[in-house]
């Protein structure tokens, strides 16, 4: 819910959005089969998301969230910025695992992590000046993206594949 990028923005949180999204998802399937032949089934990924400076509350207000003070960007709107502390980054890896496991009992092939645009992960390779696990060192910068992956095959095993996209 924290990290919505739009009001609109469609979020599979919970177990019971397992059978919703199995329906949508065998929908689709039958659809293509129509479509292309009873033999044919696309490959079905989800993208996993946290919109950071792009953010929307559970008020659906707009609130920019950062990992890190960006001199260009920051500078005389310090207050109205979010920055995350590591307790929320940790909580950001743990959804993001959860979500992959909805998408895996849903039936998706794979989750499709966003590493891109204004996102909190992109951001978060970047934070140099930022203290703590999270920041500093290109390890401390990417441990947010590992533990992701790792928590993602901690919970689904192989079920799922993982992808991601960079900038």
């Amino acid at each position: 819910e924290q990290g919505k990028g739009n009001v609109r923005q469609v979020m599979f949180t919970e177990e019971r959005h397992i059978a919703p999204l199995r329906e949508m998802l065998d929908s689709l399937l039958a659809h293509a089969r129509n479509a292309r032949g009873a033999g044919f089934r696309p490959y079905l990924a989800i993208q996993l998301t946290h919109a950071g400076r792009c953010s929307y509350d559970e008020n659906m207000k707009f609130v920019e969230k950062s990992v890190v003070f960006n001199p260009y960007t920051d500078l005389g709107k310090e207050d109205e910025i979010h920055y995350l502390t590591d307790g929320e980054i940790e909580q950001a890896e743990d959804d993001f695992a959860h979500a992959a496991y909805i998408a895996m009992q849903a039936g998706f092939d794979a989750v499709d992590i966003k590493i891109c645009h204004h996102y909190l992960l992109r951001e978060l390779l970047s934070a140099v000046t930022r203290p703590g696990k999270y920041g500093g060192s290109f390890e401390n910068r990417s441990r947010a993206i590992f533990n992701i992956i790792d928590k993602i095959r901690a919970l689904c095993g192989g079920g799922i594949a993982i992808c991601a996209r960079m900038n």
